[in-house]
């Protein structure tokens, strides 16, 4: 991972990063968690309300005693949060049309919707339906794995 593309750069991430994140026992939890504290020093994560969503629903079934405690550090972090409004949900619905045969969903398309409304070029992830988007980078802290 090229670590001096981090500084000044707003990473998107997609919520099975903070899934890992927030999963000591999963395998992929030791280099996640090195990228995400590398990006959350520089204060430049975007997320939008879907994925806080998806976080929220892992931690709940999870980590049902310490879901509210792990929520609460997640909602913590200096994100650029990005809510969806409705020209952002009609781009994902054309991203949706135009990826699903590649394994994007309609989650999936909120992120890509969000990064471009927002001019977000790189995605943190390991899920490989978003190498077939052109507009976006993805940077996946287990790929070696």
């Amino acid at each position: 991972m090229d670590h001096k593309r981090f500084f000044f750069t707003i990473y998107a991430t997609a919520s099975n990063i903070w899934c890992y994140y927030f999963n000591k026992s999963s395998k992929e939890h030791e280099d996640v968690c090195l990228a995400v504290e590398q990006i959350l020093s520089t204060g430049e994560i975007a997320i939008n309300s879907v994925v806080v969503m998806e976080v929220a629903h892992y931690l709940f079934r999870q980590t049902p005693l310490y879901a509210e405690v792990f929520l609460d550090t997640f909602l913590s972090y200096p994100f650029h949060f990005f809510e969806l409004d409705i020209k952002t949900v009609h781009h994902a619905i054309q991203i949706l049309h135009q990826y699903s045969s590649f394994g994007i969903g309609g989650r999936d398309a909120t992120i890509i919707a969000s990064m471009e409304v927002f001019q977000i070029k790189y995605l943190m992830t390991n899920d490989k339906a978003f190498q077939h988007v052109k507009s976006i980078e993805v940077i996946n802290p287990v790929q070696n794995r």
